[in-house]
């Protein structure tokens, strides 16, 4: 049963094949005679619309011209147009005119367009209807089902042959049935051309894509490909070069076809192709072979698509270009192939770069130099960054052989001559430049044991070279390859100055790119070790980067603007040359100190020539040196020397410091922008390190050691303070923000800083920590002492400035350290340079009493004299902690003399405060009160506040 249903199924498949099409082609016929009559009378109508357009152009001449042209004559119609003229309803009749005119004209007024204006906008091009929408009925009928027929026909026709196959109906051998199976693919392909020149066909393309004589070709394509493949891959009827030779032949065909029938028979032709070399294997493969085969396949879609103007075509022809040459260097890649594979590069991208020339522009019209790009631009410049890509990998494929470097050679060529032809390409000598640093920078180079020899060593690290041979035997390629593509880059960008658009991109790559490989040889040669000969080179660079600007600021080749901003390219790159050959004869601190010499330079050579454009720049350099010096963390470990004092960190924070200063304002003069605002905050920065530092180096020993004591504590801290209050004062003098910031910044800094080590953690009372044995100037006095009267002078311009509350802070820690001082200097008395160690006896227990009463004192006397309150609170405060130790802890504690000695103090002091107080804060003032003899006593009026009254 079942077996009958599949016959019926095939015999109906096979009934569908041969009578389905031969009905439509009936019905084709049929139909044909109505559509040639609609073309006709198509034609007359539009001959007979344009004859009306032709008369009423000549009476628009005629009254422009002054006189009326005589009517034209009637032509004679037939009578079925005659009839038809009648039959059709006749539009409005327009109403007389008043005057000879077309049209009245009004007088021209400002806001009225005049008589030209007005015919400019008549002879406007009125703009394009809108397409109609396409519903999903009409996409079916005139594109879906088609397409999905064509794929459908072809699929029964392998299942049909397929199934006789299996069945043995057809008693035809495996020759026959692909060769039937050939054929039959060829007539199909011949009958959607055969369809396409009938003129109903025609018709429907030249109105909108006519898709079925495409999908018929399509189906008849895929067919005679499938055959030649089962000839080969079923029935190993053809050897591997026929069948790909057939194949290939069958895909080129498909090109050939696409020229007149569309892209969607490139798209197929552009599949085959490129499957053609999967489906055919050969036990022995061919670089040459398969390679040459791609580069014409690419070639035939790049012309396809430029004669089409299918520029979507163009990106999968890019696509299976770049992707076969990847596939090949993974899975069958041996060392004979470098020069097949380097040939297709450098030609692959040669295809893709003239995919651009000519498109778009007219013969003798003048190259575009905007940044906007076409979509044959955007091709080019795709396939020209794969090829790169392609070369690059070919050379580290290659270990960095002959062949390969030509090939890359010879590709770096390419790109200088097209950017040189077209503007729009300039931009690929950027490319080439990383190209070529690129593959330097990680050439694998041999292994050179024990050389170059080191000639210091400290703490375990080698520094410094001996004099030895510049170059090891076994670099020479490496070296000379430098040299050729560095004066490859010098001398073309050089050249290429005087013609090419964007000069700025040809100056630059020749400035860079010799002194970019010097760096990279010499680092890859020495690992960064210093080397007299070297520097030596690099000064010779950086003297022909000088003649060069000095040379075109005689004989300049552009106008004078963009030749000043050539010497400035050019003597920046000769800049960076003497800063390298700075780094390469001096140690590892002098490679941030050159490059910030760099900014001086950049800021005198912007100044002089007024080149705004090396601010990025300078921008770029003052954030490399920041970085360096800011967050490397190997400056740690940088030998300091034996002198103390005189290291390192003296030239190398205080060189780029006062380079980061003058850049700042130089720089300034011509506008105050982010350049500016980076330059003056890394002036502040390096200034904090280089202080910073310096005390570590002095205290420490070493910036890597662990340990951090009260002295090192204590001197960072004035020195923060005293750094913050310069910038302070720096600040009410020029009133640059980044000064109010960074005094803020490093005040509230220390301000952290000094309680939380000195007070706290490394309190000399419980830390072992020797304070000094001299009164008053010792340890105690820098730690507590010292950042008090800071604190004080802080509080004092906080005031003047209206910053109330923080001048309040600021003074209560004054007061707070200075009483903490006297506290830890009566306990230095008694015990000593050591406050850790010693019983606490009854007279150091006095004497803290008397001596924080006398603070109290002392305080008021400065509130009465000044006139702060904040004083006598201070006074009261303190007042109110001795009165608590004496009547919770003395009481208690002390005994004897001692108490007797302790309460009498306080009674005293209890009894006289507040008598001052009534006396010359709080006097009585009504008349009849004793106040006012007293303020009679002190010269005052009646009712007046006495002078040293409490201040608001």
């Amino acid at each position: 049963m079942d077996e009958g249903i599949y016959i019926l199924l095939g015999l109906a498949v096979g009934f569908y094949l041969l009578v389905g099409p031969g009905l439509g082609i009936a019905a084709f016929f049929r139909g044909n005679d109505a559509a040639a009559t609609e073309l006709t009378d198509l034609r007359k109508r539009v001959q007979a619309l344009s004859a009306e357009l032709a008369q009423l152009k000549g009476q628009i001449q005629g009254l422009a011209g002054g006189a009326m042209p005589a009517p034209a004559p009637e032509e004679t119609k037939p009578e079925e147009e005659q009839r038809e003229a009648d039959e059709t309803p006749s539009p409005p009749e327009p109403e007389p005119a008043q005057s000879s005119e077309l049209w009245p004209v009004k007088p021209s007024s400002p806001g009225t367009p005049s008589e030209p204006a007005r015919e400019d906008a008549a002879a406007a091009p009125a703009p394009p209807p809108p397409k109609p929408s396409r519903n999903i009925e009409q996409w079916l009928t005139s594109r879906g089902l088609i397409w999905l027929g064509g794929i459908t026909l072809a699929l029964a026709g392998l299942f049909l042959a397929k199934y006789t196959y299996d069945r043995g109906w057809l008693a035809l051998g495996p020759g026959a049935r692909v060769t039937a199976g050939f054929l039959f693919g060829l007539a199909l392909a011949a009958g959607g051309e055969w369809l396409r020149r009938r003129p109903l066909q025609r018709a429907i393309a030249a109105i909108g894509p006519n898709y079925l004589p495409p999908a018929l070709t399509a189906a008849g394509l895929f067919s005679a490909f499938g055959s030649i493949y089962a000839a080969y891959g079923l029935y190993a009827l053809l050897s591997p070069l026929v069948a790909f030779a057939l194949l290939a032949l069958v895909a080129f065909a498909a090109f050939g076809l696409a020229v007149i029938q569309g892209p969607f028979i490139a798209v197929l032709a552009l599949l085959g192709g490129f499957v053609t070399p999967l489906l055919v294997t050969s036990p022995d493969p061919s670089a040459w072979g398969l390679f040459a085969y791609l580069l014409v396949l690419t070639a035939t879609a790049m012309a396809l698509v430029r004669y089409l103007g299918c520029w979507w075509l163009a990106w999968g022809a890019l696509a299976g270009a770049l992707l076969w040459p990847l596939f090949w260097l993974t899975a069958v890649w041996s060392a004979g192939d470098a020069a097949a594979l380097g040939s297709y590069t450098v030609l692959l991208a040669a295809v893709f770069l003239g995919l651009r020339y000519g498109v778009g522009r007219e013969a003798g019209e003048p190259r575009e130099i905007g940044w906007v790009l076409t979509e044959p631009d955007r091709i080019a410049w795709v396939g020209a960054l794969g090829a790169a890509s392609l070369g690059f990998v070919l050379l580290r494929m290659d270990d960095y052989g002959t062949v390969s470097l030509a090939a890359v050679f010879l590709l770096v060529c390419l790109y200088f001559f097209a950017g040189l032809r077209e503007a729009v390409f300039e931009g690929l000598a950027v490319v080439a430049a990383v190209l070529v640093t690129a593959f330097m920078a990680l050439w694998h180079l041999p292994t050179i044991v024990d050389w170059p020899q080191r000639a210091h060593t400290y703490l375990g690290e080698d520094y410094g070279s001996d004099l030895g041979p510049v170059i090891p035997p076994e670099l020479t390629a490496f070296v000379m390859v430098s040299l050729v593509f560095g004066a490859l880059f010098a001398v073309v960008g050089f050249f290429a100055l005087a013609r090419a658009r964007r000069f700025e991109i040809w100056a630059g790559t020749s400035a860079a790119v010799p002194v970019l490989l010097l760096a990279i040889a010499y680092w890859r040669i020495t690992d960064l070790g210093i080397d007299l000969t070297w520097s030596i080179a690099a000064a010779g660079v950086a003297l022909l980067g000088l003649a060069v600007a000095a040379w075109l600021q005689k004989r300049p080749l552009r106008p004078t603007a963009d030749n000043n901003l050539l010497i400035g390219i050019y003597a920046l790159g000769a800049v960076a040359a003497l800063s390298l050959a700075m780094a390469m004869l001096l140690e590892q601190a002098w490679l941030t100190v050159a490059l910030s010499l760099q900014l001086p330079a950049i800021a005198w050579i912007s100044e002089r020539l007024k080149l705004t454009a090396l601010r990025p720049v300078a921008l770029v350099v003052a954030a490399v040196v920041l970085i360096r010096l800011v967050v490397n963390y190997n400056v740690l470990s940088y030998p300091l020397g034996g002198l103390p004092g005189f290291n390192w960190i003296l030239y190398g924070y205080g060189v780029p410091l006062l380079a980061f200063w003058w850049s700042a304002r130089s720089f300034r003069k011509a506008a105050d922008d982010r350049l500016v605002l980076v330059l003056e905050t890394g002036t502040l920065v390096l200034l904090w390190l280089l202080i910073t530092f310096q005390i570590r180096s002095l205290i420490a020993g070493d910036l890597a050691n662990p340990s951090y004591e009260l002295a090192e504590q204590s001197l960072q801290t004035v020195a923060w303070l005293g750094t913050a209050y310069g910038w302070l004062r720096a600040y009410r003098r020029s009133g640059r923000a980044v000064l109010l910031w960074g005094w803020r910044l490093l005040a509230g800094l220390a301000a952290l800083h000094s309680p939380l080590f000195q007070v706290l953690l490394f309190n000399p009372v419980w830390t072992p920590a020797a304070v000094g044995d001299w009164p008053l100037f010792n340890l105690l006095a820098l730690a507590y002492l010292v950042p008090a009267a800071f604190a004080l002078a802080f509080a004092w311009e906080l005031r003047a400035d209206g910053h109330r509350k923080s001048a309040l802070a600021a003074a209560v820690y004054a007061l707070f350290l200075v009483f903490f001082y006297l506290s830890l200097e009566v306990r230095r008395a008694f015990h000593g340079s050591m406050l850790d160690a010693g019983v606490t006896s009854d007279g150091e227990l006095l004497t803290y009493s008397l001596v924080w009463l006398a603070y109290a004192w002392v305080l008021l006397g400065l509130g009465l004299k000044t006139g702060l309150a904040s004083l006598r609170y201070a006074s009261l405060a303190v007042l109110t902690l001795a009165t608590a130790k004496v009547l919770l802890f003395d009481w208690g504690t002390l005994s004897g003399l001692p108490r007797f000695t302790s309460f009498a103090a306080l009674g005293f002091s209890l009894l006289g405060i507040p008598f001052l107080y009534q006396k010359l804060v709080f006097p009585p003032s009504s008349p009849e009160e004793p106040g006012e003899e007293l303020g009679e006593e002190l010269g005052e009026e009646p009712g007046e506040e006495p002078s040293g009254g409490p201040a608001s």
